[in-house]
């Protein structure tokens, strides 16, 4: 490809989040190839100015919304801007799919597409569960308006059996790449694992660590599970929590903080959209991470409390058991996490020291740098560069 290719990176709606950080190195990586990619979709509320903002990054970057963004169930949005983006489409070189399916999108031509699946959504799609991160929750209803009305995605995912053999299928973890292969006529040498980029420094922070504070870090919302994490703080009225992260759910924020309120939490905070450098701050400081996703594909946060020195309390499921390897340090309910957080405190220091050293040393497999040079291999293959 003689030219400088014209890039799209697609996805029905983009909000800050653990997606939009894979889609920010990306771009970094477009923008030192000269390409300044377009993000197309239907409803966004990103910009170069908020990547500069939030995730202390300077990138280049155009938002195309390419329709009025339609007031329609959440899964018939994805389906139907997959089928709507294709005339959109045919006018980008290369086309980097964040949607999680490439259902109802066909590859116009000789296109190049690239599929970083965060996690498939037929597998969402065909779960029995309302959502896989509350798999002990409601059943999926048929009278589900805001998300699938007559479960009528769900259904169609069932004929969704397509395999682009030209698609470039990229997974988040080894969690996500095995969901994939069990859901589609795949082998496992057809999907590459690309963990993730995630910051990490030279070493561990000099500063001396409150082993008596535990921290989270995660979008505020449902299926983030800060409820679970107060009920946990509840069990542990002599520790100090903060719960940081993005204030995306108005209403269950306020039932985060009126559950704080109702039953005397004085020892927790609350702390919705930190800055940036408050954020570390409190990461250094703290002793232990708690996270409480259930099935999460990787778990990005995870990841930067460790780098950070946290000793990671995290569930028993999905990518978190690839980024914590000790299965002490997993759970399976509140109460299993209340009892880890307790074992870990009274480990005397040097047997902490030596554990946040070894799970450094572990994290450093997904390193930004790591997923660049992966990622620039992969455009210097499709773009023919050397």
């Amino acid at each position: 490809m003689n030219r400088t290719p014209r890039v799209a990176l697609m996805r029905n709606r983009i909000y800050p989040g653990g997606v939009f950080h894979v889609m920010l190195q990306m771009i970094r990586s477009l923008n030192q190839k000269g390409v300044v990619p377009d993000l197309v979709t239907l409803k966004s509320k990103v910009s170069p100015e908020l990547a500069a903002q939030k995730y202390n990054m300077e990138v280049q970057f155009r938002v195309r919304e390419i329709l009025a963004d339609l007031r329609i169930p959440y899964e018939w949005h994805i389906l139907l801007f997959n089928k709507i983006s294709r005339h959109e489409l045919r006018k980008y070189d290369i086309v980097i799919n964040h949607n999680n399916t490439s259902f109802l999108y066909e590859r116009p031509g000789r296109q190049k597409l690239i599929s970083y699946v965060h996690f498939p959504r037929k597998a969402r799609g065909l779960s029995r569960a309302q959502s896989i991160h509350r798999p002990e929750g409601p059943r999926k209803k048929w009278y589900h308006i805001r998300h699938d009305p007559f479960m009528l995605a769900s259904h169609a995912y069932r004929f969704d059996n397509h395999v682009d053999k030209e698609e470039i299928v990229l997974a988040n973890s080894t969690f996500t790449r095995q969901t994939l292969l069990n859901h589609y006529a795949m082998e496992a040498a057809d999907v590459d694992v690309l963990y993730p980029p995630v910051e990490i420094p030279d070493g561990l922070p000099s500063s001396p660590k409150d082993e008596m504070m535990v921290v989270s870090l995660g979008r505020f919302a449902p299926e983030k599970r800060q409820m679970e994490q107060l009920e946990i703080a509840r069990q542990l009225p002599n520790l100090q929590f903060r719960i940081m992260g993005f204030l995306s759910d108005q209403n269950y924020f306020e039932k985060c903080r009126a559950y704080k309120e109702r039953h005397g939490l004085d020892h927790v905070e609350l702390l919705p959209d930190l800055p940036f450098d408050q954020l570390n701050t409190l990461l250094d400081r703290a002793g232990l991470f708690l996270h409480s996703i259930r099935n999460e594909p990787f778990g990005i946060t995870t990841v930067e409390a460790i780098s950070h020195g946290c000793l990671p309390v995290v569930p028993d499921s999905g990518g978190q058991v690839e980024i914590v390897p000790d299965q002490d340090l997993r759970y399976s309910d509140t109460a299993e996490a209340a009892a880890i957080i307790k074992r870990v405190i009274d480990v005397p220091p040097r047997a902490k020291k030596e554990r946040r050293d070894r799970l450094f040393k572990r994290v450093q497999e997904f390193d930004t740098d790591n997923f660049r040079q992966q990622f620039d291999e992969l455009l210097n293959k499709v773009t023919g560069a050397s």
